[in-house]
Formats: structure tokens, sequence, C-alpha cells
């Protein structure tokens, strides 16, 4: 489970750059969503990881994957305006309350990690490729 995490959180650094670079070009919808989807994908694999490595630590892994998703949802979302880091705070919140009791219910099945982190990286590679058009 510690691949994964390291993997999605290189992931997430990358994209920022890339959000970063390509700013000035993106319309505040599109960054809103990004800033959307990176906080909830952040929420959801840390919440699950966490969880997998520090099975009886509920809280504390609740609140921790709650902070790094609202985290990254603010960070992608200031990098557009006020508003969209607003959204990207709320949805890696409440994602982050999610993650960790989705990982005991799905019984930590590493191809659900996988398949969630795919997803994550078809939804950015899509946001990103329609910059231009926004």
């Amino acid at each position: 489970m510690l691949p994964i995490l390291i993997c999605h959180t290189l992931l997430i650094l990358v994209i920022l750059h890339k959000c970063l670079l390509l700013r000035e070009r993106t319309g505040y919808h599109l960054g809103m969503n990004i800033a959307m989807l990176t906080g909830a994908s952040t929420g959801l694999i840390m919440g699950f990881g966490l969880m997998a490595q520090f099975p009886f630590h509920f809280v504390p892994v609740t609140i921790l994957s709650a902070f790094l998703g609202a985290l990254a949802g603010l960070a992608t979302g200031l990098f557009y305006d006020q508003q969209s880091g607003f959204s990207g705070l709320s949805s890696g919140f409440m994602a982050g309350l999610m993650g960790p009791m989705l990982g005991p219910s799905t019984g930590y099945d590493i191809l659900f990690v996988w398949g969630i982190e795919m997803l994550y990286l078809m939804l950015l590679v899509a946001a990103i490729l329609m910059i231009p058009r926004s």
C-alpha cells in the first residue's frame, strides 16, 4: 500500500506543476473541476491507504486523510481563484472522511485501489487535454 501512496503523491505534484504552468489558459470552471478531482482522489486514496497501513487507528487516520484531501484540493484550487479553492477544499474534506470507511468495506482490495488510481489518472489527462479549449 505504501508504493501506491508514494505514486499518488508524485502524481499530484506533477499535476500541480502542470496546472501552475497552464493556469492562464484554464477557465475557472475547468479549474474548479480539476481542484475537486484532485482533492477527492487524494482524500480517497490516502484514507484507503492509511487505513490499510494502520488498521486500528480510526480517528487519526480519518483526520489525516481529511486534512490531506482538503489541502490538496485547496492548493490546486487556489491556482485559479478562491471559489475553486473552496470547492477543492470541501470536496477533498468529504472524500477524506469517506476514504477510511471505504477501505474496510472493500476488504483492502489492491485492485480496487489501482482501479481508482487509473480512473483518476484518465480523468486528469482528459482535463489537461481540455485546457486549450476552455
